[in-house]
């Protein structure tokens, strides 16, 4: 599970109402359906109205995406890698065709097959940079439509306060208690709105842009994987070149595993 996510989510929320009931407030007093269809429906309606449905029903299904792994692990993927690179050495290109169908990176897959067709591994590249771009931008949009309800979620916030102070005035001959009682459910739908703004909408566009970025790691990764293969290097040659590609930490783990191999 991602637990950054998931911490943070919760940290937030323990912040929120523990504050609230620290300074004697009850939490169930922000049990309101009207604002919460406003802040949520509206949210959603204001923020599909300025992309596709169909766009906007993928960013939703993308959404348990943030609990997980931020990605593919970097180490496990080199030493696949430099497993591809000794078959290919000891028994030539073709040789790979037998382990592409079981390759879980769909863009590795697609590299070596290439290779295996006798497609030049400069054009072979030129295929594998645009799925990247293609992956990242599909990423990209779903930031996009979070953003979007990031920003939107405050405003329908206010709009629900002004509707409710306008009931507030509308019954203004009651009791002091009772104008209370409005006046604070009046105020329920800014929470809700920047409530939601800010600790899981506008996080769950950065997450996303996140995924995005991981995924453009791992893809430099697999085009420099396939452009060494193509020239038949040394294995260990191989893991070295990879490794440059990541960050200290990561690349010192994937030689650390090569010698405890």
């Amino acid at each position: 599970m991602g637990l950054g996510t998931i911490i943070g989510v919760l940290c937030g929320f323990v912040a929120v109402f523990g504050a609230m009931i620290m300074e004697g407030g009850n939490p169930a007093s922000l049990i309101a359906p009207p604002a919460m269809l406003l802040i949520t429906v509206g949210t959603f309606g204001a923020s599909c109205a300025g992309t596709s449905l169909e766009r906007a029903l993928d960013a939703l299904k993308a959404i348990p995406v943030a609990f997980t792994v931020s990605g593919e692990d970097a180490t496990v993927l080199i030493n696949r890698v430099v497993g591809y690179a000794e078959l290919a050495r000891r028994d030539g290109l073709l040789g790979l065709e037998s382990q592409l169908a079981a390759e879980p990176n769909d863009i590795l897959r697609a590299g070596l097959g290439m290779l295996v067709d006798g497609v030049a591994h400069h054009d072979a590249t030129r295929v594998m940079k645009s799925m990247t771009m293609a992956r990242r931008e599909v990423w990209d949009v779903r930031a996009d439509f979070f953003s979007k309800m990031g920003a939107f979620g405050p405003t329908l916030g206010i709009i629900g306060t002004v509707l409710g102070l306008i009931h507030v005035l509308e019954n203004l001959g009651g009791g002091a208690e009772e104008l209370g009682h409005l006046i604070a459910a009046a105020f329920i739908a800014t929470f809700f709105g920047v409530f939601l703004a800010n600790l899981l909408f506008l996080p769950m566009s950065n997450k996303f842009k996140m995924k995005g970025q991981d995924e453009v790691r791992i893809a430099q990764v697999v085009i420099a994987a396939v452009e060494q293969i193509a020239a038949n290097p040394n294995p260990r040659q191989l893991r070295t070149v990879l490794a440059a590609q990541l960050s200290p930490a990561d690349a010192a783990r994937v030689l650390d595993s090569a010698k405890t191999a």
